[in-house]
């Protein structure tokens, strides 16, 4: 778009700037969603902690929605630790990777991913520590 020019009298030249029309913003989502999740295996290998959960509805502990996947690697004197888990949900996959302190009940660890309807996802993912074996995980996700 280049401008233009016109002339009202002979002779002179006016200059008209184009038109500036508006960008829409781009429409973003956001889904909010929990789940807890209970260990079913974990093992330590080395300074990796390597663990499976099942993904439960909270409160209702026979509902299981999906799995998780994950590792952390322990980065000061077993406190904390870079973790990286895998979400398995019917939807899709659900990816979060950031420092976790163990000793802290809530952590905040970034949404880094996703496939299928998480295609594209980021936001993030708050942990409180329920007990040594739950987890309960409230998801922000913007797409």
């Amino acid at each position: 778009m280049g401008s233009r020019t016109t002339c009202a009298t002979p002779g002179v030249a006016i200059r008209v700037a184009p038109a500036i029309r508006p960008v829409p913003a781009t429409a973003q989502s956001t889904q909010q969603f929990s789940v807890l999740a209970i260990t079913v295996d974990s093992h330590r290998s080395g300074n990796l902690f390597i663990f499976h959960d099942k993904l439960v509805e909270p409160g209702e502990r026979s509902e299981i929605l999906g799995t998780d996947k994950g590792r952390c690697a322990q980065i000061d004197n077993q406190a904390a630790a870079h973790c990286r888990v895998v979400f398995f949900l019917p939807a899709g996959k659900v990816k979060i990777n950031g420092n976790i302190d163990f000793r802290r009940h809530l952590n905040k660890v970034p949404v880094v991913g996703g496939t299928r309807a998480y295609n594209g996802v980021g936001g993030k993912a708050i942990l409180h520590n329920v007990s040594g074996r739950d987890t309960l995980i409230d998801f922000t996700l913007v797409k």
